[in-house]
C-alpha cells in the first residue's frame, strides 16, 4: 500500500506540475512587468494577486497528497467492494436483487466522487439555495445507477453496446427538443457537464470492477472485453436526469446567476473546513456502511480482507477531504481570479486562446487514467496506432474543445453550446458504426478520462470568472461536456484508420503471394490426434 500510494503521488505531482507552471509564468510576468498587467485599466494591479499564488502554491501540494491518498483508498476499498459484490449477485442468478441493488450502489458511488462535489458545489446553489448540491448529486447518483444497470443488462444478456449508446442518445436529443431552437437556458450545458464530472476516481475503479466481475461471473468468449464502455454509458444517465430536473424546475432555472460579489472568496468564508468533514461523511459514509451490512450478511470475508478494505475506506475518506479543501481554497479562487481579470482588459484575450491550449495539452500529458487508455489502444490495434500519436491527437483535440469553449464565451457571446453539442456528438455516434464494438466502447468510455481534476478545478471556475466579467454567465457550462466528447470522437477516427490500415496490409499481403491469374494449389494434410 505504501508502494501504491508513492506511485500515486509520483503520477499526480507529474500531471499538477505543468500547471503550476504555467500559473507561475503569469504570475511572474503580470506582478514584475507594469506592460503584463492591468484591470479594467489599473495597471498597479496584476492579473494573480499574491495571496492567491501562495494559496495556490500550497494547495498545490496539499492536493497531490489527497488526491493520491484518494486513489490509493479507492483501489483497495472502492475497486474491491465492487469486485466482490458485483460477483456474489451475479452468482445468486437473482435478476431482479442485481438490478435494484446495483442502482443503489450507482448512487452511493456517485455521492463519494469528488469531481462531482467540486462541480455541484458550484453549480447546486442555482438549482436551489438550500438542498441545490444534494439535489444535483442525488439526480446524478440516480441517473448512474439505472444506467449502470442498463450497462449491467447488457452483459448479461450480450446485447450489442451500439444500439444501447444510439438508443441513449436518441433519448437525449429528445429531450433537448424541449428546450427550444436557442437551446434554452444554462442548464442545458450542465447537463452535458454532469456527464464528465460523474466518471472520476471514485466511480470508475469501482465501476470497471464490478463490470469485470458480472462479465466473469457470466463466463462467454466476449467476457474480458464486455465491461469496456460501462463508464461510457453510465455517465449519460446524469445527462438525462439533469435535463429533466431542468424541464421540471425551469420557471425557477431560468434566472440564472452567480453572485459576483466575492464569490471565489466564499469558500475560506463559510467555514469550509467544519463543512467538508460534513460533505465527506455523507459522501463516503452511506457506502461504507453498505458495505459492512452487506458483508455481515453475505460476503463473510475474511478478517484481513475486511481489514484492508476498511483501511482503505478511511484512505478514501481523509484522501476527499484534503482534495476538496485544496481544490475549493487554491485552486477554483485562482482560477476565478485570473478569468475575470484578464477578460477586463481586451488587450490581452489573445491570452484565453494559449492558456486554453496549453491547459488542453496539460490535461492529456498529466492525467494517469489517458497514459492507461492509450497503451491500451496501441495493443488493441496490434501497434497500427501508436501510443504517442494517440496522445498527440487526444492533447491537440481537448486543448481546440476549450479553446472553442472560451472563445465562444469571448469572442462569441450569444452563440448557444447547443449548436455545438449536437453535431458533436451526432458525429460520434455516426463514426460509432465504422469501427468495431471493443473501440465504441473504449472511446465512449474516454469521454470522462479527459474532464478530471483539472478541468473541474481550473477550467470550469476559469470560464466562470470570464463569463461573470463580461455578464454573460448564463454562457460559463459546458466546456466540460465539450472536453468530454473530444476524446470519443480521437479515438473513433483513430479506429477508422486502424481499419483502413490493416486492410491495405492485408491487401499487399495478398498480392505479394498471388499474382494476377496465378493458380493457387491448396494441399489439404490430415492431422490425427495421438494420445500418449
Amino acid at each position: 500500500m505504501i508502494k501504491g500510494f508513492l506511485k500515486k503521488i509520483l503520477e499526480t505531482f507529474i500531471s499538477i506540475i505543468p500547471m503550476v507552471f504555467i500559473i507561475t509564468i503569469i504570475f511572474l510576468f503580470s506582478y514584475f512587468n507594469n506592460d503584463f498587467r492591468g484591470i479594467n485599466g489599473d495597471k498597479s494591479i496584476p492579473f494573480i494577486s499574491l495571496s492567491s499564488y501562495i494559496s495556490f502554491l500550497i494547495c498545490s501540494l496539499t492536493l497531490v497528497i489527497g488526491s493520491s491518498l484518494f486513489q490509493v483508498g479507492a483501489d483497495n476499498a472502492l475497486s474491491k467492494v465492487g469486485q466482490e459484490i458485483g460477483s456474489h449477485l451475479t452468482k445468486k442468478k437473482n435478476i431482479a436483487l442485481l438490478l435494484i441493488l446495483t442502482i443503489g450502489l450507482g448512487l452511493l458511488i456517485t455521492f463519494a466522487e469528488p469531481d462531482l462535489t467540486v462541480f455541484s458545489d458550484i453549480v447546486g446553489k442555482q438549482i436551489d439555495s438550500n438542498l441545490g448540491t444534494w439535489i444535483v448529486k442525488l439526480v446524478a447518483g440516480l441517473g448512474v445507477g439505472i444506467f449502470l444497470a442498463l450497462g449491467i443488462v447488457r452483459i448479461i444478456f450480450q446485447k450489442s453496446f451500439k444500439i444501447v449508446i444510439l438508443i441513449s442518445y436518441l433519448l437525449i436529443f429528445a429531450i433537448c427538443c424541449f428546450f427550444g431552437p436557442d437551446g434554452g437556458n444554462a442548464f442545458l450545458s450542465i447537463s452535458y457537464d454532469t456527464s464528465g464530472v460523474t466518471t472520476g476516481p471514485a466511480t470508475v475503479p469501482f465501476v470497471i470492477a464490478f463490470g469485470a466481475s458480472v462479465a466473469s461471473a457470466r463466463g462467454g468468449k466476449d467476457s474480458s472485453s464486455d465491461s469496456f464502455g460501462l463508464s461510457g454509458l453510465m455517465s449519460l444517465g446524469p445527462v438525462i436526469g439533469m435535463l429533466i430536473l431542468t424541464l421540471i424546475k425551469r420557471p425557477e432555472c431560468d434566472i440564472f446567476s452567480i453572485e459576483v460579489h466575492d464569490w471565489y472568496k466564499q469558500v475560506v468564508i463559510d467555514n469550509i473546513f467544519l463543512n467538508m468533514i460534513f460533505e465527506v461523511l455523507l459522501g463516503v459514509g452511506p457506502l461504507f456502511l453498505f458495505f459492512i451490512i452487506y458483508n455481515f450478511i453475505f460476503l463473510k470475508l475474511k478478517r484481513k480482507k475486511l481489514i484492508n478494505i476498511i483501511i482503505g475506506f478511511l484512505l478514501t475518506a481523509i484522501g476527499l477531504y484534503i482534495f476538496l479543501i485544496s481544490a475549493s481554497i487554491g485552486f477554483k479562487g485562482l482560477a476565478f481570479e485570473l478569468g475575470k481579470n484578464i477578460a477586463s482588459n481586451p488587450s490581452y484575450y489573445y491570452l484565453f486562446i494559449i492558456i486554453s491550449l496549453l491547459t488542453g495539452v496539460i490535461i492529456v500529458l498529466g492525467e494517469p487514467s489517458i497514459q492507461i487508455l492509450t497503451s491500451q489502444v496501441e495493443e488493441i490495434s496490434g501497434g497500427m496506432i501508436k501510443k504517442k500519436t494517440m496522445i498527440v491527437t487526444l492533447a491537440i483535440g481537448v486543448g481546440i474543445a476549450i479553446a472553442l469553449e472560451v472563445s465562444r464565451n469571448v469572442f462569441f457571446n450569444g452563440f448557444s453550446s447547443f449548436y455545438l453539442f449536437i453535431p458533436l456528438y451526432l458525429l460520434c455516434i455516426i463514426l460509432m458504426f465504422f469501427v468495431s464494438d471493443l473501440y465504441a466502447s473504449i472511446a465512449f468510455d474516454s469521454g470522462g478520462i479527459a474532464s478530471g481534476t483539472i478541468s473541474v478545478c481550473f477550467v470550469l471556475p476559469f470560464v466562470i470568472g470570464i463569463c461573470i466579467e463580461l455578464k454573460t454567465v448564463t454562457n460559463a457550462f459546458g466546456i466540460i461536456g465539450m472536453v468530454s466528447c473530444v476524446p470519443i470522437l480521437c479515438i473513433e477516427m483513430l479506429g477508422i484508420v486502424s481499419k483502413i490500415q490493416s486492410k491495405l496490409i492485408q491487401r499487399r499481403a495478398r498480392k505479394s503471394f498471388v499474382g494476377y491469374e496465378d493458380v493457387q494449389i491448396i494441399h489439404f494434410m490430415e492431422i490425427e490426434n495421438e494420445e500418449n
